[in-house]
């Protein structure tokens, strides 16, 4: 199953009125038609790398508001785990469809919770990781509450953090 590809679509014709004007794309291929003047136009997508092939994160930087005048992003979101005292992996989210400081911030929070609790393999290319967040109910019945704790270990023990102690010390 291949993952959906979002991306956003610039006019760059001078004279159309929705020159520089973002349009929403699903799925695109790398041609991009302006709807307007129905000129051939940029298609910028969002994509992600991780630094190196290491398994733990301790930073997510997303770059955003991009400008399709100068062909770069604006604006730059950083998350560090500071608890992380190993040498770790860094992960890049290049993103136009994010306008706001505070919208980045909290992908990159949300990004890097989910590679610190899933195995991510980063020569992948998977996109955004998926933030599902695991709600744990203190009222339901005491074998219930006891399969939900089950599951929550098997989570955390695939964990990048439970195989922390296997990677190399970041010198002092």
């Amino acid at each position: 199953m291949s993952r959906l590809k979002r991306a956003v679509g610039y006019c760059l014709t001078s004279g159309c009125e929705d020159i520089h004007k973002g349009v929403f794309l699903m799925n695109q291929s790398q041609d991009f038609y302006c709807p307007r003047c129905r000129c051939i136009g940029l298609c910028v997508p969002e994509t992600t790398k991780a630094l190196n092939d290491l398994p733990v994160f301790r930073e997510v930087r997303v770059e955003f508001d991009y400008n399709p005048t100068t062909g770069h992003h604006q604006g730059l979101a950083v998350v560090t785990d500071t608890s992380i005292k190993v040498e770790a992996n860094v992960f890049y989210i290049y993103s136009p469809l994010i306008r706001t400081d505070k919208r980045a911030l909290k992908i990159a929070e949300a990004v890097l919770a989910t590679l610190q609790r899933e195995e991510w393999v980063p020569k992948e290319d998977k996109g955004i990781p998926t933030h599902a967040e695991m709600v744990m109910d203190l009222d339901k019945p005491r074998i219930d509450f006891a399969s939900d704790c089950l599951k929550l270990s098997q989570t955390l023990e695939k964990s990048s953090l439970a195989r922390e102690k296997s990677c190399p010390s970041t010198p002092a």
